[in-house]
């Protein structure tokens, strides 16, 4: 048990409510065939619009992954018009690729943008896959 507290809850009119959508998986990005992120770079991606995922789109489910890390560190992915948060997404050791899925929220302003912040003292390549959306 807890002590005592209050809670707002809202309550969304019917119909209003955000849905999950399946889509074939497929590969938004992948920056193996160009350039990888520089440390401490941030690569603007354009989700809604890709992969069959509709500008309209709140977030994607998809399956982030890091590759030829040159050191160690973590890579955050955000709304491309917010503000970076605090938290990484996926977090790996150089030259170990490493995969993890995630639910990414995109940006509000009409063009369904991530932003990829790569806090690491190297470069990293990244692949984004995928497999379904919120609207």
């Amino acid at each position: 048990t807890s002590a005592a507290g209050t809670a707002t809850v809202t309550v969304l009119p019917a119909g209003s409510a955000v849905r999950f959508y399946t889509a074939t998986p497929c590969r938004a990005l992948d920056t193996r065939s160009g350039s990888p992120i520089a440390s401490g770079g941030t690569l603007a991606v354009a989700l809604g619009g890709a992969c069959g995922i509709p500008l309209g789109a709140a977030s994607v489910s998809v399956n982030v992954t890091a590759a030829q890390e040159a050191s160690p560190g973590y890579l955050t992915i955000y709304p491309a018009d917010g503000t970076q948060p605090l938290t990484s997404t996926l977090n790996f050791n150089a030259g170990q690729n490493r995969a993890n899925n995630a639910i990414l929220r995109l940006s509000s302003d009409g063009t369904g943008r991530v932003n990829v912040y790569n806090d690491s003292g190297g470069t990293v390549h990244v692949v984004i896959d995928v497999n379904g959306y919120f609207q």
